[in-house]
């Protein structure tokens, strides 16, 4: 009787450890999935998080550059940085010049279109609220 009691005890034991180590992984599982999930500039891969000084680690030109953007536009300095920024987390750095397709100046709105010369030819757009100075930039599909 006492090998049956302590058969079932040894049992129950491995269940319960089977168990826990299922429940461990399934949450390991969930913490992965959730950190691929994270926006690029949230992410922390390879144990450091984004800062501006990694934008040194490639270069990007902007070719076009009309004299009547540089107008509207206050701070290039300001513009280039959030430009090469966007480029940089949304993972162009393939490309090392973007060059101004077209641009249209609508009130308080600058809308600047861009090709870039990556492999697959991104298009993107940035859209400057002059009074504010402000830019989103946006890649075409």
């Amino acid at each position: 009787m006492d090998k049956k009691k302590l058969l079932i005890i040894l049992l129950i034991l491995v269940v319960l450890i089977v168990i826990i180590c299922i429940v461990v992984k399934m949450q390991q599982t969930n913490i992965k999935k959730e950190e691929e999930n994270l926006p690029v500039e949230q992410r922390e891969e390879g144990g450091e998080a984004y800062n501006d000084t990694q934008l040194g680690n490639f270069d990007i030109t902007i070719d076009g550059m009309e004299k009547e953007i540089e107008k509207e536009i206050k701070d290039m300095d300001d513009f280039e940085l959030e430009f090469k920024k966007y480029i940089y987390l949304n993972g162009l750095v393939d490309a090392n010049v973007a060059t101004i397709e077209s641009y249209n100046i609508n009130g308080n709105e600058l809308k600047i279109n861009f090709q870039l010369n990556n492999p697959s030819a991104t298009k993107m757009t940035c859209t400057v609220n002059i009074s504010e100075q402000t830019y989103e930039f946006s890649k075409e599909s």
